[in-house]
């Protein structure tokens, strides 16, 4: 049996439960459990289990935000971001960093868009 990657170990869990019945997933997860047994890739399971995240979400369409302030979002604020920026809310990763001051970093589909008060006051900085 040819040795496999990480990434390819990800496609084939996502191929194997995408439209496995509730009732077989249990059975189904064992049998690739046993291939990755096999395949000594053990130690690997948490990139393994990354690929799989990474390949689902881009074969379902989803795509995860990250969303940085100085303080907690509520709710509200979570739902008014999701619908600004049209992502799904329960995509949202939210980082918590007292650096940025105040403002939002949100990063999505490969852009990140800075409105913290700390990239604005280095811009004032550097123009004074």
């Amino acid at each position: 049996m040819p040795k496999l990657i990480p990434q390819q170990m990800g496609k084939i869990l996502y191929l194997l439960t995408k439209d496995c019945q509730k009732k077989d997933v249990d059975k189904t997860i064992k049998v690739f459990l046993r291939l990755v047994v096999a395949q000594q890739m053990k130690a690997k399971i948490p990139y393994i289990i990354h690929s799989f995240i990474q390949y689902a979400q881009k074969a379902e369409g989803v795509t995860p935000a990250s969303v940085t302030t100085a303080f907690p979002l509520s709710e509200k604020q979570k739902k008014e971001l999701a619908k600004t920026f049209s992502f799904d809310e329960s995509m949202v990763k939210q980082v918590v960093d007292p650096s940025v001051i105040g403002g939002v970093v949100v990063a999505f589909e490969g852009k990140r868009i800075d409105a913290s008060f700390r990239t604005i006051l280095n811009r004032m900085a550097h123009q004074l």
